[in-house]
């Protein structure tokens, strides 16, 4: 009985949030997050060129297992940022266009469905 208590808690908690955010930040967050970690994961290959070429202290380390990882990091959050800005203009374009409530339903429905 108070598995029930503390699952159904939980779950009115991410709506809650999932209202607050709203759908485009929710869906973007997925998308942005799913597109971080595929261009850090395919990407960091090109991207260590740049590394090498812009930033020094890359060369100093001798590990190659280290210098992927900090490749693949900086990608990851690059794109991670380009995702949640893109995310903050669309809640504000949706909120002049007085769209803001229909975005809040959704997130709160989107967050209820992504919970189950």
């Amino acid at each position: 009985m108070y598995i029930n208590i503390i699952i159904l808690i939980i779950m009115l908690a991410a709506m809650v949030r999932g209202f607050f955010r709203g759908f485009a930040k929710e869906v973007l967050s997925l998308v942005g997050l799913a597109a971080a970690f595929f261009a850090g994961y395919y990407a960091a290959e090109n991207f260590s060129k740049f590394h090498l070429a812009y930033f020094g202290f890359i060369n100093n380390i001798k590990n190659y297992e280290v210098k992927e990882i900090i490749i693949f990091v900086s990608v990851f959050i690059i794109v991670s940022l380009i995702f949640a800005v893109i995310s903050f203009l669309i809640t504000k374009l949706l909120d002049i266009l007085m769209l803001g409530f229909v975005n809040k339903i959704g997130g709160f429905f989107l967050q209820e469905s992504k919970f189950l």
